[in-house]
Parts: C-alpha cells; structure tokens; sequence
C-alpha cells in the first residue's frame, strides 16, 4: 500500500535510476523523511536579537539631564539600523554590532527646536555616537563608551 507522504520519495529514486524494494525501499523512505524532519525543525528554530521586539524607553545619561519630561527618548532596533525619538526630533542611524561590540554611524534627525529637551537630545544622540559596547541584562539595554563607562541605559 502506498502513501501519499511517501510517493514523492519514490518517483525521485526512478528519475535517479534507483529501483527500491522491500526493506530497503522502507529504510529509503524512512531515512528521508527523519532527514526531512530534522530539516523542517531547524528551519523554524531563529536566533533571538534580544534588542529586537519593541522600543527601548531611556532611563539615565552618564553626565546629562535625566529629566525626561513627558516623554522619555526611545530606541528601536531593524537589523543593522537604529531609529527612535531623541526628545524633540524623531531620529536614524545605522548601527554596527558583533557580539557585545556596538558601534552607530550617520546618525540623524528631524530639526524642530523645542527649548525645554534640546539639552536631553542634545545629551542622548551625543551619547549614542559614543557607545562602543552594549549588553542586555533582564529587562535593560545598557551601552558603554569605549572606557567601559556605562552612557546609557535604557528599560522595556
């Protein structure tokens, strides 16, 4: 009796040539389909980016204003790219990454003013173009200059 699951491996052997029967055809068929499972299992298994997943909401600058206001910067990270609200201006960067190593480049922003946050922006995309190393512990984003200073810190 023959399956459906099990005619696709039978009509491949015949275009090879193979002519399969009895056990060894059951062994074949067998073979090909734990090889066929193990292969649709770690397709579906993806590495984790544990900075994926949502927006980081900033908690404390090393050295600058931790009065947020009403609205605390942000940071959301897209495979090589880095995109948030600074405190006024929405902002962009590209972001480098390699294990713990972290780097941002050509970053920018939109040029509102606002008098109350442009010392918090100000502090933020400063610190962001300073950070050489970053680690996620629990629930928080922290990120190092290349001192080893933590800059920034940020929380789910």
């Amino acid at each position: 009796m023959e399956t459906q699951s099990c005619s696709w491996m039978r009509a491949a052997a015949r275009s090879c040539g193979l002519r399969l029967k009895g056990r060894v055809e059951t062994l074949m068929i067998r073979a090909f389909a734990a090889l066929f499972a193990a292969l649709a299992l770690f397709a579906c298994v993806t590495p984790v980016d544990p900075l994926a997943g949502g927006a980081w909401r900033l908690t404390h600058i090393e050295g600058g204003p931790n009065a947020f206001g009403e609205r605390a910067p942000t940071i959301e990270f897209t495979d090589d790219r880095a995109a948030g609200f600074a405190g006024c201006n929405q902002f962009f960067a590209t972001v480098e990454r390699s294990g713990d190593a972290m780097a941002f480049s050509q970053i920018g922003a939109t040029r509102m003013f606002c008098e109350a946050t442009m010392p918090v922006e100000t502090a933020y995309l400063g610190a962001l173009a300073n950070v050489k190393n970053a680690r996620v512990e629990g629930a928080q984003l922290l990120m190092f200059d290349a001192g080893g200073t933590e800059v920034l810190r940020f929380a789910r």
